[in-house]
């Protein structure tokens, strides 16, 4: 479904003469409060809140030459995450499907386009990218037919703070390294603390947690093991444990996102790795990915495809599922905030707690990082949805500004187009890629305006409590089935012995089990 729509969207947006790829510099541009839009590239009005627009680098600079083996297609972008330089150059490193680009994004209405390292595998819209130290690790999720040599490209991001490759700009890299434990993967997680990669989603254990040590030697890592307990795992965070669960301060968690469930991993012994707790939510359609909350008390999670096929009505609301994790063993789906807009949503950070711990490409926890009360929330059609979570102990959120990287077409969509992922950098400046159109540089102007644990009031929409959700881990599943049941005969028997003296009704009462929101 994904990969037709992707492709049907890339030629259309192509055809569009009103829809520019081109790339926009030196054309600052601040969000109209009142309007709530701006313009750029050539009168194109973008929808807006609170969040000001740089630049643009757009598709048709950033396509990667395709006359190679391994491409076919127009080019689109996906995932996106950062680098800070040994001077504070903040780059930008942008998934293609065919490849990578790096982008020095230090000032932000003039990128810098690098270069670019080709993909060494077939040509796919999956890619996504991590740093350790001054390492890039890049996975891409496609079959190339033999598997083997082809798992995760290794790049040294020193090599791109070079007066050569400033001068020459855009430049042609290859890759210094290839590991080689696995094939495809879809994704990978990295540890920044403990010097562990997880991969996940690979040809490889079931495409469980697939973990790499990349802390001995960076460019040469190595495989420690592999857990395929609970099958499949879509995407991940790992994290040294410092949250209110006192039996597992000091281990190393994962957070498992795993189409169907959010699964906790205690990933501390690497020859003992074990199941912790499980959580499941009636509306589930694809589990997809999510980020733990500064506090680590709440994790904010969003599913993929349950606005097309698991929700009730006419076009639902986007919405962010809220868990309650202070008792890891026993995770909880415990409220729901719905986004004022209408579309699918995909990826979500807090780049504030991200910097704060230096999970994000920085080598090391930045002293004065943006704000960590605000969830960066990629929706694709939607654009970029900024959530004020601070109010989340109080059940409260809000939207704190936006961006629409699509044209605004007047009807609620529901496609698979438009904001990808972000990647904020330590001074604020957030990059966001968009499928189809190229990467925003935006600077939200709630960055760096308050604090997680400040104010922890009221602050926006109360959010939604859901009905109880029987789960099969559950110890009275089958008291509760077994009650059921026996009503539903109770009530049989009775409507046989009614029917006996009555017309049958044309009215009839249906039992919903297991919805648990409206």
């Amino acid at each position: 479904m994904k990969m037709d729509q992707w492709d049907r969207t890339r030629k259309a947006s192509r055809a569009k003469s009103t829809q520019s790829l081109t790339s926009v510099r030196g054309n600052r541009q601040d969000c109209n409060d009142e309007t709530e839009t701006l313009s750029i590239s050539g009168g194109e009005e973008f929808g807006c809140s609170n969040i000001d627009f740089e630049s643009l680098v757009g598709i048709d600079e950033l396509e990667i030459d395709r006359s190679g083996s391994f491409t076919d297609g127009s080019p689109s972008l996906s995932d996106i995450w950062g680098w800070e330089g040994p001077n504070g150059e903040e780059i930008i490193i942008q998934c293609m499907n065919n490849g990578v680009r790096f982008l020095d994004i230090s000032d932000p209405t003039q990128p810098i386009n690098l270069g670019f390292l080709p993909s060494n595998r077939l040509e796919a819209p999956w890619c996504d990218v991590k740093v350790y130290q001054n390492v890039a690790y890049i996975v891409k999720d496609q079959f190339s037919g033999v598997e083997d040599g082809k798992g995760i490209q290794i790049f040294d991001l020193m090599r791109l703070i070079d007066t050569n490759v400033y001068n020459n700009a855009p430049v042609s890299f290859t890759s210094d390294n290839v590991y080689t434990g696995h094939g495809n993967s879809h994704n990978v997680a990295i540890n920044t603390e403990s010097g562990f990669l997880y991969s996940v989603g690979t040809n490889k254990c079931g495409g469980g947690l697939h973990i790499i040590d990349v802390k001995t030697d960076p460019l040469n890592p190595t495989n420690v093991a592999c857990s395929g307990a609970d099958g499949y795992v879509h995407d991940a965070q790992c994290v040294n444990y410092d949250g209110p669960d006192t039996r597992f301060v000091g281990d190393e968690i994962c957070f498992g996102f795993n189409e169907d469930s959010l699964t906790i991993y205690n990933v501390t012994d690497k020859n003992s790795i074990s199941l912790v707790g499980k959580a499941f939510y009636a509306t589930s359609s694809y589990t997809h990915q999510g980020w733990v909350t500064p506090d680590m008390k709440y994790l904010l999670l969003d599913d993929e495809l349950d606005e097309l096929f698991e929700r009730t009505g006419p076009n639902p609301n986007t919405r962010l599922y809220i868990f309650d994790i202070q008792d890891l063993e026993q995770p909880k789906f415990s409220l729901f905030y719905d986004h004022p807009a209408k579309s699918i949503d995909h990826n979500l950070y807090i780049w504030g707690h991200i910097h704060a711990k230096g999970w994000g490409g920085t080598n090391q926890s930045v002293a004065n990082p943006p704000s960590d009360a605000y969830a960066y929330c990629s929706n694709y059609d939607s654009g970029v949805r900024v959530v004020n979570i601070k109010g989340i102990e109080n059940q409260s959120l809000s939207e704190a500004g936006y961006f629409d990287v699509v044209l605004d077409t007047g009807t609620p969509q529901y496609e698979f187009t438009g904001a990808w992922s972000t990647y904020m950098t330590p001074s604020g400046t957030l990059a966001v890629s968009s499928i189809d159109r190229g990467m925003f540089i935006l600077t939200p102007r709630m960055a760096f305006n308050e604090s997680f644990y400040s104010n922890r009031g009221t602050v926006g929409v109360t959010l939604s409590d859901p009905k109880p959700i029987i789960e099969p881990s559950d110890p009275y599943v089958f008291i509760i089935a077994g009650t059921i049941l026996a009503g539903l005969a109770l009530l049989v028997a009775i409507s046989v012995l009614l029917n006996r003296f009555r017309k049958p009704s044309s009215e009839s009462i249906e039992t919903k089990l297991g919805q648990n929101i409206k």
